[in-house]
Formats: structure tokens, sequence, C-alpha cells
């Protein structure tokens, strides 16, 4: 497993896993140094560090499958809090402002052809707006809000029926109740969405900017970004890469988010095995 090469290998890890074990024999050097005229502890002087050696062994064991398995991480970064979990966007707390992603367009019918089912995009949509009345509504409050229409990048004609014509600047936010919607990915000719390293973390910079203007002070909820079915161009990104890009492009942008609202990034079940979450640690430096 290559999260565990990675913890065997780190000299942070072995750091923090001795510092008790360390603190655990220089006690008991002091104990034996100065009370080695007891007569007990002279008699037990091997017992007493067996039993040392033991707890060591059993506190670095311990330590090595917490890390191994960790499903969550607390960062600081810039004075703000950046909290890393495994778990699903969808039932964060009400009072959280979490993202999902859509495309550059907004566009909100899900056939398959114009957006999927099984993204993010999708699931959001069918779950909320579940009818063709209430996504009429939807796209009239999008094509009514003001800060889309200082985003806009243009107009062209789609190549598939049912899609839409405006497109916006990747990380354009449109606030939806208690969810920012966020232009993430382009579409290319065949209806395929996808993105750059560049846009990526372009759109990204620009989301932390929209979503400091709109979140009123309460934590922004966002996913692993680009994790789903967005192809990548000239890159690609494994899930761990795409953590750090985002705590970095957090990092970069200096918004402030100030306790007790913060940053969570939410990490879906299944790609908590590729997530080293000890190693996102390094990256408060």
């Amino acid at each position: 497993m290559k999260k565990v090469r990675e913890l065997v290998v780190s000299k942070r890890f072995w750091k923090e896993a001795f510092l008790l074990p360390g603190c655990l024999f220089s006690l008991a050097t002091i104990v034996l140094t100065f009370l080695d005229g007891v007569g007990f502890v002279r008699e037990h002087k091997v017992t007493l560090f067996v039993i040392v050696l033991l707890v060591s062994f059993l506190w670095v064991v311990n330590f090595f499958v917490r890390k191994v398995y960790a499903r969550s991480v607390r960062l600081t970064i810039n004075q703000s809090v950046v909290e890393v979990m495994v778990g699903d966007i969808f039932t964060q707390p009400m009072s959280d402002f979490k993202a999902i992603p859509f495309n550059e367009f907004f566009d909100t019918l899900v056939d398959g052809k114009v957006v999927s089912r099984y993204s993010l995009h999708g699931k959001y949509l069918l779950g909320k707006y579940p009818d063709g009345l209430s996504l009429e509504k939807l796209d009239g409050r999008m094509a009514a809000d003001e800060g889309l229409h200082g985003n806009v990048v243009g107009s062209r004609e789609r190549w598939v029926e049912g899609g839409k014509r405006v497109y916006y600047r990747l990380g354009s936010v449109f606030k939806d109740g208690d969810y920012f919607l966020v232009a993430f990915s382009k579409m290319n000719d065949r209806g395929e969405a996808g993105v750059s390293l560049t846009e990526y973390v372009q759109c990204l910079l620009t989301f932390w900017e929209e979503a400091d203007r709109y979140r009123q002070g309460q934590t922004v909820v966002v996913p692993l970004f680009g994790t789903g079915i967005t192809r990548y161009r000239n890159f690609y990104g494994t899930p761990q890469e795409l953590v750090e890009i985002i705590i970095w492009t957090f990092e970069m942008s200096r918004v402030d988010y100030k306790t007790p609202a913060k940053v969570r990034i939410v990490i879906h079940e299944e790609l908590r095995k590729e997530i080293n979450f000890f190693r996102l640690k390094e990256l408060e430096k």
C-alpha cells in the first residue's frame, strides 16, 4: 500500500511516533539513576525496562495504525482552519455552504448528454429539482443573478439539444440556498467536461474569492473537485495531489476564515485509502 510506504519513509512520522517512547525512556533512566539504591527498583530493574519497552512498542504500533486508517485531519493555513475528512457533501450541516461543481454553462438538463446523473452536478439537480417547473425557476434565477452577469465570458452554439449557450468564468459561484453552484469544468464540442491544470488552479483561486464574498462568515464545504467524470487536459491528478492543490490555492488566495468558520474538504469514502492524511500536515509549513 502506497500510504504505508510513505509513512515508513517519513522522518516526521517517526519523530512524532517516538516522542512518547523517548519521554518514557528518559523518565525511566532518571528513576533508575536516582533510585538505584532502593531495593525494589534494583531487584526489578529488568522488569521495569521490559514494561517501558512493551508500552513503547504498543504505542508506536497504535500510532501507525491510526495514521494509516485516519479519516480526517485538521490544518491551520493562514490562521484559518482547514479540515479534510471522509464524508458526503450532501449530508453536511445546513448552516454550512456546500460547493457543487457544475459546468461552465450552469446546465440544468440531466439527460446523460448535457449533464450526467452520476456526477455531483446531476445528483444535486435530481435531488433538489425533481421536476421541470422547479428547474425553469432555477434557470430564471441564474439568468437574473447580478453576480453571474459580471462573470459572463461569452455565448456559443451547443452541439447538444437542451444545453445553454451562455458560459461563465471558471470559479464563478451561484448561491442557491445553502449551496454554492460552481462553474468548474469547460465543455468541448462533443459535450465532454474537462479542465487543464492551469484552468483547475485558476478556477479554485476564483472560487475562494467568490465564496468569501457570499459566505457571510459561515463554513465552506467543498468536495474533492475533479474526481468524478471530469477529463483532464495535459495533466493527471491523483486524489492526493488534487486535495493538496485545493489546500495550496486556498493558501495562495489569502482569504481569511476566522474560527468558528472554516473550510472543510469532504472526501468520498471510496477515495479514503488514496489519501495520506498525515502527509497533509506538512502543508501547514
